[in-house]
């Protein structure tokens, strides 16, 4: 594929440091292997180091790579992630301790954060009384400033390890911080963080030597933190040619240490870089790119650029506000019910109130997922659905199964490998068919039942192939296995789901009896709530809609794949970046949820001026990332809200200000 010209520009000199912004789909991973090929090519003395932050962008460089250099070209080439690199040039600082990585990690510092040292430090920053129970226990008390604080320790411990200051402060989070270190001192253990901090001081006082590649390129570098951009800094100081390729516009790490625009800046400045941009976007219609270019605008702290699309026009874009009407012919009339009694009160009818008098709470916030899932239906291929968290994802993938659509997740856990989801759908499938007592076996562990009975249950189903035929009389089954074995009969056979609500409450009684543990008594409840609902939601016979679940359950896996042309991609908008699909539709962007933690009331404190500067860059990080999600859109993109919820980046940045705050 030829160059732009825009982009043959960009990489016509290879000896220069250089910083090229590119937008979305504007080709920079083309541009930035025919640099490579060039820098190659034109001297057999250049040795290349290209850096990006995943395996699968490493993956894909080197392969695309490779099609344009021979093998002998290709050896002068090293395709590294930033951390692959910089762990194998810091191995010889590690002397005996040991790496901790993930889940190990995490268990160290978890000793610390939590521990009564720490707690009793907030408790004295609150100004609260510190006081011990007759066993030595730290008495916590019920302190909303208190859990506050607690709530924000990991996220600070965070950013002190991204750092590691020198001098200490006497806040909890610096006791904790003090404590881990001497912790990881203790067992002879060392964090990445801790790693790369030593790294970067090894190579400022060349007790490391850097690698001598003449060239290096690096990718995404919107995304990099402050310890990668001093590493990077080093190299360019030890003599050679560094090229960062980014988008400030898609700087959505900034939660994890990631400077965007501001080592954008540093490398103006202190690599004295020449800045060129690619301003041509191919993937987005003209209509969707100037949509979100309106959004991403309304940014202070960016760099100016054109927007301009290289795509043909005609591209769709809908804004979507639901109305609590539109569920009704959604609704199972005991639904239904339910929702009009809990706004106006059981005389609703009396009264004259009816479905276009409701609005929706918060309580009811999984409902206006019914009225995507119900249009998504009508034409599911080829639909990417967007959202800001996973808990969103799962609730329109609850929907979305109730009509047997072929669903490709991407990133996170499907809400179907919940374990108390997994363990209440094996039961509910195994009261129905009998024909694999595994199935049923596996859901009866989870609620406690032992394994000699277990066993049992198990022959006697080899034998009978149904629940309800066990002998559960004069035993020792748990309470709830006796009572699921009872309600079998009444709800394979259940048949009007109109009245759904009396079996669902038959079931919660029978799951919780044996649950002694509070927190899976409330998880049994809420899994088996939406879990009812879509069964209600369904249609045939109890069996059928069994069976529908289970498929609905049986998700494809996502692996290399990203798309799904024969039915739809779920993915949350920061797993979504640099993929692409002909239909977008991002759900939920409402205020507190897109921008996230951040309602319509503290937006408006912030255009009163009433908000810092922490404010505005958390504000500004959200707007990218719905940038970021607008602009995986070829040729559709819907944006949906409940009515009166809709997000301040619609109704005050763009031109949609009919739709209330």
């Amino acid at each position: 594929m030829a160059l732009t010209q825009e982009q043959a520009s960009s990489i016509e000199r290879c000896n220069e440091n250089k910083l090229l912004v590119a937008l979305p789909g504007a080709g920079k991973t083309h541009t930035s292997i025919s640099l490579a090929s060039k820098i190659i090519g034109q001297n057999p003395d250049n040795s290349l180091l290209m850096v990006t932050f995943t395996n699968a962008a490493t993956n894909e460089l080197r392969e695309r790579l490779s099609r344009s250099l021979t093998p002998q070209q290709m050896s002068r080439v090293r395709i590294s992630t930033f951390a692959s690199i910089m762990l194998e040039q810091a191995r010889p600082l590690l002397g005996k301790r040991k790496l901790i990585l993930g889940a190990e990690q995490y268990s160290y510092a978890k000793r610390v954060l939590y521990s009564s040292q720490v707690k009793e430090r907030i408790l004295r920053a609150a100004g609260l009384p510190v006081s011990y129970n007759k066993k030595g226990h730290l008495i916590e008390p019920d302190d909303p400033d208190y859990k506050e604080l607690l709530s924000e320790l990991p996220m600070v411990f965070q950013e002190l390890c991204r750092e590691y200051p020198e001098e200490e402060g006497d806040g909890p989070v610096d006791l904790a911080f003090k404590k881990y270190k001497e912790m990881l001192t203790q067992y002879g253990r060392i964090d990445l963080d801790m790693v790369t901090k030593d790294l970067v001081t090894a190579l400022s006082n060349r007790e490391v030597e850097p690698y001598r590649f003449t060239h290096i390129i690096v990718d995404e570098f919107q995304d990099s933190d402050n310890l990668q951009y001093l590493w990077l800094k080093a190299h360019h100081d030890a003599g050679a040619y560094v090229t960062v390729v980014g988008d400030d516009d898609q700087s959505i790490y900034g939660w994890r240490g990631g400077l965007g625009i501001k080592n954008m800046a540093r490398v103006i400045k202190e690599f004295q870089a020449k800045q060129y941009a690619l301003q041509t976007c191919f993937r987005c219609a003209p209509e969707i790119l100037q949509f979100a270019g309106e959004l991403i605008g309304a940014n202070l702290n960016r760099i100016p650029k054109e927007m301009r699309s290289g795509a043909n026009p005609g591209g769709k874009i809908t804004v979507r506000e639901y109305v609590p009407h539109e569920l009704k012919p959604l609704l199972s009339d005991d639904k239904y019910k339910t929702l009009m009694e809990a706004q106006f009160g059981a005389e609703w009818k009396e009264q004259g109130f009816s479905m276009k008098d409701l609005k929706l709470n918060p309580r009811d916030y999984p409902e206006s997922h019914a009225i995507t899932a119900a249009e998504i239906a009508e034409s599911p291929e080829g639909w990417a659905i967007l959202a800001r968290t996973n808990a969103s994802l799962d609730l329109i993938e609850a929907e979305l199964g109730k009509y047997g659509i072929d669903i490709l997740r991407l990133g996170g856990k499907s809400i179907w490998e919940n374990e108390v989801v997994r363990a209440l759908l094996n039961i509910m499938y195994g009261m129905c068919y009998g024909n694999d007592p595994s199935i049923l076996v596996s859901g009866l562990a989870w609620l406690g039942e032992t394994e000699a009975n277990l066993r049992k249950i198990h022959q006697e189903m080899s034998k009978h192939k149904d629940f309800s035929l066990v002998d559960t009389v004069d035993t020792n089954y748990i309470n709830s296995v006796v009572a699921l074995q009872h309600l079998t009969p009444s709800f394979r056979n259940w048949s009007d789901f109109n009245r759904y609500d009396e079996l669902y409450e038959r079931l919660v009684e029978a799951v919780i009896q044996s649950l002694d543990e509070e927190w899976k008594r409330k998880a049994a409840i809420n899994k088996l709530t939406w879990m009812m609902d879509m069964l209600a939601g369904m249609r045939g016979d109890m069996k059928q809609r069994m069976t529908a679940m289970l498929k609905a359950s049986q998700r494809k896996k996502a692996g290399q794949e990203t798309k799904n042309p024969d039915g739809v991609v779920l993915s949350t908008m920061s797993s979504s970046k640099g993929l692409e699909w002909e239909k977008v539709w991002i759900i939920d962007v409402e205020a507190n949820r897109s921008p996230s933690k951040i309602t319509n009331k503290a937006f408006k404190e912030y255009l009163e001026g009433e908000q810092d500067e922490e404010f505005e860059a958390s504000l500004e990080e959200e707007r990218r990332l719905l940038y970021v999600g607008m602009t995986r859109a070829e040729r559709e993109l819907v944006v949906s809200f409940r009515q009166g919820r809709c997000s301040p980046f619609i109704y005050h940045d763009m031109s949609y200000g009919q739709h209330a705050a």
